[in-house]
């Protein structure tokens, strides 16, 4: 019955699959064309034809650990830099440098998912420092 659920489940997904069934009946071996990416430490399992091929730039990892971070603070699970430095397996003075990066423009941060921002808008150059306006923020950083 499992088998027969898993058999749909992977039908229903769209995923391309091979059953083959050794001559004892006693074995079923299930084939299914797939990939292991690893993030952050964690691995991912994803189906061969999905779009994961490209890796992660830096500043969009830097966007993730910002806002986890933020997350941390929001929620009360950390007070301090220590504390999300620790968790996010960070040095302190970086994870300072980076948590700045969850006040940016949505458009800017649109902008760097889709991997559109300026060629001059480096992880370092907003590192260094983001105004708190957006205007601003889209006067420094886009607007090159």
């Amino acid at each position: 019955m499992a088998d027969s659920n898993l058999h749909l489940q992977l039908k229903e997904a769209g995923i391309d699959f091979s059953i083959s069934v050794e001559s004892s009946g006693m074995e079923c071996v299930l084939t299914v064309p797939c990939k292991l990416r690893r993030y952050g430490g964690l691995v991912k399992l994803h189906s061969a034809d999905a779009a994961t091929d490209e890796p992660r730039l830096p500043i969009q990892t830097a966007l993730i650990q910002a806002h986890r971070g933020m997350e941390q603070i929001v929620s009360g699970k950390a007070t301090t830099m220590r504390q999300i430095a620790k968790s996010l397996k960070m040095d302190r003075s970086f994870v300072a440098r980076t948590l700045q990066l969850a006040n940016l423009a949505p458009d800017i941060v649109k902008a760097i998912w889709e991997n559109r921002q300026p060629v001059t808008l480096s992880l370092d150059k907003l590192r260094r420092g983001i105004p708190d306006s957006w205007a601003e923020q889209r006067k420094l950083f886009l607007a090159e």
